[in-house]
C-alpha cells in the first residue's frame, strides 16, 4: 500500500472510532478494531461513516462527484434526497420510496445527523446501502415519528412534521 494512502486510511479510522462507529477493544496493550469484518470496512463503506461524522462537526453540503446541479442549491437547508422514484406516480406530493446519502445538507450537530451517527454502527453491515441509505431511512423515520415510510410524500415528510428535515424528489 502507498504511504498516502495508508495516511489516509488511518485518518478515516480516526474519524470513526472518534465518531464511535468502531469498537476499540485492548488486549494486552494491543488497540485492535472488533465487531466489524475487515472486509466488510471498505473505502466506500468508509466514506458512508466519513461523511457522517464530518456534515455532523463541521455542518454543510456532501455530494457525490456524479452529481449535476442545474439551479443554485444554496437555497436548501437541513435536506436530503429522496430516491427510488417511481415514474408512474403523477402525485406531486411523491418524494420516492427510500432516501439517498448521495447529496445532503445539514447545519453542525443536527438532530437527524447524531441519529445517523447513533444508528451507523447497529444497521452497518457492510453490504452496499446498510451505512448510508438504509441509516437514512431509519434516521428520517425516527425524527417524523414513523415506525415505517412506505412512501414517502411531501404533506407528510416535511420540515414541519420532521424536526427542519426536508427530502427533496430527485428530479
Amino acid at each position: 500500500m502507498y504511504e498516502k494512502e495508508r495516511s489516509v486510511l488511518i485518518k478515516q479510522y480516526f474519524l470513526c472510532f472518534q465518531a464511535g462507529l468502531l469498537k476499540r477493544k485492548v488486549k494486552h496493550k494491543k488497540e485492535q478494531v472488533v465487531g466489524y469484518d475487515k472486509t466488510k470496512l471498505t473505502t466506500v463503506n468508509l466514506s458512508d461513516a466519513i461523511r457522517l461524522v464530518l456534515i455532523e462537526k463541521l455542518g454543510g453540503w456532501y455530494s457525490d462527484l456524479d452529481m449535476l446541479f442545474l439551479k443554485p442549491i444554496d437555497e436548501f437547508k437541513n435536506a436530503l434526497g429522496g430516491d427510488n422514484f417511481d415514474e408512474k406516480n403523477k402525485d406531486p406530493n411523491y418524494l420516492g420510496e427510500k432516501l439517498s446519502n448521495a447529496i445532503f445538507h445539514f447545519e453542525k450537530g443536527h438532530p437527524f445527523i447524531q441519529k445517523s451517527l447513533k444508528y451507523f454502527p447497529k444497521i452497518f453491515t457492510g453490504e452496499w446501502g446498510s451505512g448510508g441509505p438504509s441509516v437514512f431511512q431509519k434516521s428520517l423515520e425516527n425524527v417524523c415519528n414513523y415506525q415505517e415510510i412506505p412512501k414517502m410524500m411531501k404533506n407528510e415528510i416535511n420540515a414541519e412534521n420532521c424536526q427542519g428535515v426536508t427530502v427533496l424528489p430527485p428530479k
